[in-house]
């Protein structure tokens, strides 16, 4: 599931929490940083680190990128495609 585009009024607490629910999903958001308020981002970016130590057992981590950049599964990928640690 791909979400670009996302406006600020995106209610990224319930999202990510549907996400953690749903492993078996590959979700990946774009965000640019610069159209959204600094605490918002600072949720975005502690989420990013909290998925970076989730199990995800065989499912893919999800992708949240950050003014393009894919800010969780940067350099820890395996080659597979499988996200874990």
């Amino acid at each position: 599931m791909t979400l670009q585009d996302i406006p600020e009024n995106f209610d990224f607490d319930a999202f990510s929490k549907f996400m953690l629910e749903n492993k078996q999903i590959w979700f990946v958001l774009a965000f640019y940083d610069e159209i959204f308020p600094e605490e918002y981002m600072i949720k975005v970016k502690a989420f990013v680190e909290k998925l970076k130590t989730e199990n995800y057992g065989d499912h893919r981590r999800p992708a949240i990128y950050i003014n393009d950049i894919d800010v969780v599964n940067d350099n820890n990928g395996d080659g597979d495609g499988i996200m874990n640690p």
